[in-house]
């Protein structure tokens, strides 16, 4: 019994290079070291540099979904800004975008992106017959520090518009005391 424990195990031993090749590498820098021995010129190695970070991309940090009480110590000041030249029959659109600044009041956590939605204010008596639209703004705001931003949005000039911060991502990164 002990020998054949003993032969599985050696067996084992000798056959891990030849299961890595097989099952191929885990990482960038394995897949790297690996190709990497066939290269013959700077071409080469960058082609394979480029093919392994294809198979293994960048790990970047996770960013999820902001609790509510930090998405509401995110405050700011913004507006929907219209330029446009009146020309004879008919109206010019030069420019429309969203911008404005956003400040992290939150001490914990930094914010990566923030959605907002832009909403026509109604006029008295009258319905809103324009669809609320959100808007996905990328930002990187660390704790207790702001940051402006400026997106290209489709508005009818002729109505002025509302927004409100809807939610919010992010990652924790506790600010030290």
């Amino acid at each position: 019994m002990k020998s054949t424990i003993r032969f599985i195990g050696i067996a084992v031993l000798l056959c891990l290079p030849a299961c890595e090749q097989i099952l191929g590498p885990r990482t960038f820098e394995d897949c790297a070291l690996q190709e990497m021995r066939e290269a013959r010129n700077n071409k080469e190695v960058e082609a394979i540099a480029q093919l392994c970070r294809k198979k293994f991309p960048e790990r970047t940090i996770d960013d999820l979904s902001l609790p509510f009480p930090v998405i509401n110590a995110i405050t700011g000041k913004a507006e929907v800004n219209i330029y446009r030249r009146d020309l004879p029959g008919f109206d010019r659109h030069i420019s429309n975008d969203f911008s404005g600044n956003f400040y992290n009041g939150d001490r914990s956590w930094v914010v990566t992106q923030v959605t907002v939605s832009i909403t026509p204010k109604a006029k008295k008596g009258e319905p809103i017959s324009i669809p609320v639209r959100e808007y996905n703004i990328d930002v990187n705001i660390p704790p207790l520090t702001s940051a402006d931003f400026k997106i290209k949005v489709n508005p009818d000039p002729y109505i002025e518009y509302d927004w409100m911060i809807e939610r919010g991502r992010g990652y924790y990164a506790r600010l030290r005391d």
